[in-house]
C-alpha cells in the first residue's frame, strides 16, 4: 500500500537539492521548495524567517503534505483505496500545480475535468478501478509532455484531420533535453505504482524505451 512518504520520498529524488540560479524566476529553491514558499510557511508556524538552504527535513515535509497532498485530492483518493492514483496525482500536483493534478483525475475517470469535485466526481473515484485510472493518468501526463515539445497527440492530430481549417495557435517547445528528464520521471512514477503507461504513450521516438 502507497503512503504519503512513499510519494514524497519519489519526489525528492527529482526535487532534492539547493539551487540558486539567478535566471530562475523563483529564486533560492531547496528540496524544491522556494524561498518565498518557505517563508509563508514559517509566518503560518510563527518562526523567523531564514533561509530555504537551512531548511528542515520535518519542515520538507509538512510543506509538501499541506500544500500538495491534502490540496490535491490525495487523502480522498486514499481514503477510497485508490493509493495509485493518490500518488500520481501527488506527483504531478508537485510538477505541473495542483489544479492540473486533480483534472487530471478527472478526465482519467470519465468525469468533465471542471477541478471542482462534486459529488459525481467523488461517486466515479469511489467506483473507478485504481490501476486502470492510474494508467489513464500517466497517458494523460505522457500526451502534456510531448505536446509541449511538439509531438502533437493522436486525438488531436485526428481533430486537425478532421477540421484543417481550424487554427491551431503556435506553442514554445522546449528541448529535447527537458522531455527525456520528464520522461524519466514519469517512468520512475510508473514503476513506482507498477502500472504500465497507457496506450497513448506506446507511439513515439521515447515510447520505445519503456
Amino acid at each position: 500500500m502507497l503512503t504519503f512518504d512513499d510519494a514524497l520520498a519519489h519526489v525528492l529524488t527529482y526535487e532534492g537539492g539547493y539551487v540558486n540560479n539567478p535566471d530562475d524566476p523563483g529564486g533560492a529553491t531547496n528540496y524544491g521548495i522556494t524561498q518565498h514558499t518557505y517563508d509563508d510557511f514559517r509566518e503560518d508556524e510563527d518562526k523567523p524567517e531564514r533561509s530555504v538552504r537551512l531548511i528542515g527535513q520535518d519542515e520538507v515535509r509538512a510543506i509538501y503534505e499541506r500544500r500538495y497532498w491534502r490540496l490535491c485530492g490525495a487523502p480522498a483518493l486514499v481514503s477510497a483505496g485508490k493509493h495509485r492514483l493518490a500518488f500520481v496525482t501527488f506527483d504531478w500536483s508537485v510538477n505541473a500545480g495542483v489544479v492540473r493534478g486533480q483534472t487530471y483525475v478527472q478526465a482519467s475517470i470519465g468525469v468533465t475535468p471542471d477541478g471542482m469535485w462534486g459529488e459525481r466526481t467523488c461517486d466515479a473515484i469511489r467506483d473507478c478501478d485504481d490501476a486502470t485510472s492510474t494508467a489513464r493518468y500517466l497517458a494523460l501526463r505522457a500526451d502534456h509532455y510531448r505536446a509541449r515539445v511538439g509531438q502533437q497527440p493522436a486525438r488531436d492530430r485526428l481533430v486537425a484531420a478532421r477540421f484543417p481549417n481550424k487554427v491551431i495557435p503556435a506553442v514554445h517547445t522546449p528541448s529535447q533535453q527537458f522531455l527525456k528528464g520528464w520522461l524519466r520521471r514519469l517512468r520512475a512514477c510508473a514503476q513506482a505504482v507498477a502500472v504500465p503507461i497507457g496506450p497513448t504513450f506506446a507511439k513515439g521516438s521515447e515510447s520505445s524505451t519503456m
